[in-house]
């Protein structure tokens, strides 16, 4: 059943579309890996469309669920030789419906896994913009900084313990850096503010915290 209407789809796009006939029918009939050389998406030979069609399947919703390789963001890939990978939606709309050109191909279904071109539309990359917000995906993971961050040695206390420490020629940098385990550089950067900048602190003897430091070592 999925076989015939993909053979349907294939004889109404061919038909309908403002390509020319002669070309198509001489591009399929080619065998050879040339016919994606230089092209964002190339076009399908007979051989290629029946891989193409062996790498999909029809869901419920009506999408045409990619069961190939993926990418990091979760849409197809569709190798077509030479190791050349392109986005397999866009190898759809360019097979069933058109020219692509310098346009981005987006998804009325938000499945990126989607390749039915009834749910492919062209769009610029500000179309594609105010479809992820108006769809609710444009929420990128916000900034770990400080304690948060994967690669932090040093914790909030630390760095305010430095910080009411340091005293030049006293307890120097290099004395703080072998305490904490830290380089000369992080603890310079943590003394001028310009890593854990949020963080203040209190020196000896004080009783408002302080947001500056005098550094000559």
């Amino acid at each position: 059943m999925v076989a015939d209407m993909v053979k349907r789809r294939d004889v109404e796009v061919v038909a309908s579309t403002s390509l020319n006939i002669a070309t198509y029918k001489e591009a399929a009939m080619s065998d050879s890996d040339s016919n994606c050389a230089g092209r964002s998406t190339p076009i399908l030979d007979t051989r290629r469309i029946k891989r193409f069609q062996s790498r999909f399947a029809v869901v419920a919703s009506g999408c045409w669920e990619w069961r190939g390789y993926t990418n990091a963001c979760g849409y197809g890939t569709f190798c077509l030789g030479h190791n050349k990978s392109y986005l397999a939606h866009r190898v759809s709309y360019e097979h069933y419906r058109g020219p692509i050109g310098k346009l981005q191909v987006l998804h009325r279904c938000d499945n990126p896994k989607c390749v039915n071109p009834d749910h492919l539309f062209l769009g610029t990359q500000q179309d594609n913009i105010r479809d992820m917000q108006e769809k609710g995906r444009a929420v990128f993971p916000s900034r770990r900084v400080g304690e948060d961050h994967p690669a932090a040695i040093l914790n909030r206390d630390q760095v305010a313990d430095i910080r009411s420490r340091y005293k030049p020629r006293i307890v120097t940098m290099p004395m703080l850096a072998r305490e904490y385990g830290v380089s000369k550089s992080a603890i310079n950067m943590i003394l001028k503010r310009r890593r854990w900048s949020d963080v203040k602190f209190v020196a000896a003897g004080d009783e408002q915290p302080h947001t500056r430091i005098v550094i000559s070592d």
